[in-house]
Order: structure tokens, then C-alpha cells, then sequence
């Protein structure tokens, strides 16, 4: 993945933790082909954090690759993949 795509990835990832329905995934194109989306569970709150499951599924060269996982959003603003 070119550094473009990997910033397209990263933002769809913040925008659908940060601002995304449950269930309804966000999707993104990078600029050599590769494409992706992100769908997210409803908040739920771990040791008062605001945390959000994940999917993340990202198509390169006809290949998918799936990452989940549970992020939490950190103080200053961002996400933690924990």
C-alpha cells in the first residue's frame, strides 16, 4: 500500500470510530487500487473510557485482509487499539 492509501485507511478508521453508526461501514479508495472499509459496534465504556469494536477490511490486489479488534479513545483525542 502507498503511504496515500495507508492515510486514507488510518482516517476512515478515525472517522468511523469517532463520528460512525453501528453497523453501517465506512468505506475508502486509495490511489494505486487497494480499497477498504470500517465498521464499528455501539460505544461501550471500559474503565470510563469510550470504546468501540471494530472491523477493518482491506482489499490489495484482489486479496482481503481483516483486522478487528477494540479501540478506546484516548484523552488527548485520539484511538487506542487495545
Amino acid at each position: 500500500m502507498s503511504a496515500k492509501e495507508r492515510t486514507e485507511a488510518a482516517s476512515a478508521q478515525f472517522n468511523a470510530l469517532q463520528f460512525g453508526r453501528a453497523g453501517a461501514p465506512r468505506a475508502w479508495a486509495g490511489d494505486r487500487g487497494a480499497t477498504g472499509s470500517v465498521t464499528v459496534g455501539p460505544p461501550v465504556p471500559v474503565n470510563n473510557l469510550y470504546c468501540r469494536n471494530f472491523t477493518h477490511v482491506v482489499t490489495v490486489s484482489g486479496q482481503a485482509y481483516t483486522k478487528q479488534g477494540m479501540a478506546c479513545r484516548e484523552t488527548d483525542g485520539s484511538w487506542g487499539v487495545v
